[in-house]
């Protein structure tokens, strides 16, 4: 997956802290959600009903995007091997 980034560091420690079920915002590059991302592989495994919202395009000047997710109860180990989202 790609590097530690600020981001998966963010992730990893506001995880911990999120009760079930609390909505977690990440705001960041939209390459840093891509695909293949650990960003994206901590919101599949700890959050459920994630989305992906771009920024309004004159407010984008890093492809920025927030990713929204409920904390789920247990991590879902499962759903990255199934690639989903």
């Amino acid at each position: 997956y790609g590097e530690c980034r600020v981001e998966d560091r963010f992730l990893q420690s506001a995880t911990e802290w999120l009760t079930v079920g609390g909505v977690m915002a990440l705001v960041c590059p939209e390459s840093v959600a891509d695909e293949y991302s650990n960003v994206r592989r901590h919101f599949i495994i700890y959050y459920e009903n994630v989305s992906i919202v771009p920024f309004p395009k004159k407010h984008r000047p890093f492809g920025e995007v927030v990713v929204f997710g409920h904390k789920r109860p247990r991590p879902a180990v499962d759903r990255w091997e199934a690639g989903q989202w």
